[in-house]
């Protein structure tokens, strides 16, 4: 009963492609396999690498818990660094629009503070009416796939109802492996369309862990899977190590394939390998045309 309540809402609001003849919204939808993981960091460089490039790009934190208080109002954190990062000149009600204070699942920290519950049709809503207005839109989610935003519905279920790509972010570190695979698997399972994985580095100290997971990941699933580096988080939003950071993240060779070469353990990083921020090029001019100008393409 719950399962085919969720597929009619997510049918209602926005109606199977293949019956409507109309495209995918261009974007992606920046989810994680725990909270702490680096979506914001992950989402923030990617809005202002593209706003840096000239396209109009939309943003949004549909749901965001541990808000600080701010001129007695809630306030939303991530949501603002989103907002800043695409320097979007939006109104952040329309970016971060159901904020609890509490620093826990959303459906819970809406009973415990006695504030309506995450409306999944009102939130798909807002999001039709903002990808109407920009040409790509990046929507960061909250915590993993099975976070509670209600009674009835899921994070996944919000993800099935924008029908986005997701980039999955996960830490590289030591665990990550079997959160990343069954967070794929379960996804993949319910529909969602993943496109890529990025495991973040969220410590200084490089493990053995942090080295070898991408390439047994990469392993495992038919993804690009891409190692970004650690940063240190000071000016989530605006800060230029993020974006940079895009280009020294590069795609990551099986672990056989490092094995083979040269018959010895290389988890070094291919630099030679396509870059996180050469592939979003290439998503973003397969889903809107828009072909961004590099200083290399116009030969400064």
């Amino acid at each position: 009963m719950l399962a085919g309540l969720r597929q009619a809402v997510a049918t209602h609001l926005l109606p199977d492609r293949r019956q409507t003849n109309t495209t995918p919204p261009a974007g992606l939808f920046i989810a994680g396999t725990d909270t702490g993981v680096g979506k914001t960091i992950i989402a923030c460089a990617i809005a202002r690498l593209l706003a840096d490039h000239g396209m109009d790009v939309g943003v949004m934190k549909p749901v965001e818990t541990g808000c600080r208080i701010r001129n007695g109002r809630l306030f939303p954190v991530d949501g603002a660094a989103l907002k800043a990062a695409a320097r979007s000149e939006a109104p952040l009600s329309t970016i971060a629009f159901y904020r609890y204070r509490l620093p826990v699942a959303p459906h819970a920290a809406a009973q415990i503070a006695r504030r309506p519950v995450v409306d999944l049709s009102r939130v798909a809503q807002r999001f039709q009416t903002q990808r109407q207005k920009h040409a790509f839109m990046i929507v960061e989610g909250i915590g993993g796939l099975l976070v509670p935003l209600s009674a009835q519905y899921d994070l996944i279920d919000l993800i099935l109802a924008f029908d986005l790509p997701v980039l999955l972010v996960a830490r590289s570190g030591l665990g990550t492996l079997n959160h990343t695979l069954l967070t794929l698997r379960h996804g993949s399972d319910r529909g969602v369309r993943f496109i890529g994985a990025v495991l973040n580095q969220t410590t200084p100290r490089r493990t053995l862990a942090d080295a070898t997971n991408p390439a047994m990941l990469a392993e495992r699933c038919a993804l690009p899977v891409f190692s970004f580096p650690y940063c240190e988080r000071k000016s989530v939003s605006g800060g230029d190590s993020f974006v940079l950071a895009l280009a020294r993240a590069h795609r990551t060779p099986t672990a056989q394939g490092l094995l083979r070469k040269r018959g010895r353990r290389r988890w070094k990083r291919n630099k030679k390998a396509e870059s996180l921020q050469q592939w979003l090029f290439r998503i973003v001019k397969k889903t809107t045309g828009f072909v961004v100008r590099t200083n290399a393409q116009n030969g400064t």
